[in-house]
């Protein structure tokens, strides 16, 4: 018996469309990061189609790709973490395992902030990190900007 690409779709279809809103995170509020959280336990975990270590994987992936919300994609990997402490974290960025190493290995944790603050506030690249057009247009608008 072989399956249909069709059939495959449909029976996957929830899997996907949790991967695809984990790469797409927008979420800021604790309650859209749990929302998220019980998807991905529903659709990835409880179905086998995903182990722990391997979504925590994809969380640490997606986050290099839409690092606006690292902070956010940070306490959904903390969620699943102390959820199911997998074994064996492997394929972690090296970021997330800067992280991982901060947050559980060490007694200092002031270092993490430091770490999930990619650019300063009113920089032209924190500007176009969080999409504020005006904010960009104000930088390019600036005397002296340089255009290259």
């Amino acid at each position: 018996m072989s399956i249909t690409y069709e059939e495959f779709l449909e029976v996957f279809h929830d899997a996907i469309v949790t991967l695809k809103a984990l790469y797409r995170l927008k979420a800021k509020t604790q309650d859209e990061i749990t929302r998220i959280y019980k998807e991905i336990k529903r659709n990835l975990i409880k179905m086998k189609v995903f182990t722990p270590s391997q979504i925590l994987s994809a969380i640490s992936c997606a986050a290099i790709y839409n690092n606006r919300f690292l902070r956010s994609y940070w306490a959904l990997f903390k969620i699943i973490y102390n959820k199911y402490q997998p074994k064996t974290l492997d394929n972690l960025t090296p970021l997330f395992n800067e992280l991982f190493r901060l947050e559980y290995e060490l007694q200092n944790k002031s270092d993490i902030s430091t770490l999930l603050e990619f650019h300063e506030e009113n920089t032209i690249f924190r500007a176009i990190m969080d999409d504020d057009i005006q904010a960009f247009i104000a930088f390019t608008e600036r005397e002296g900007f340089d255009e290259n």
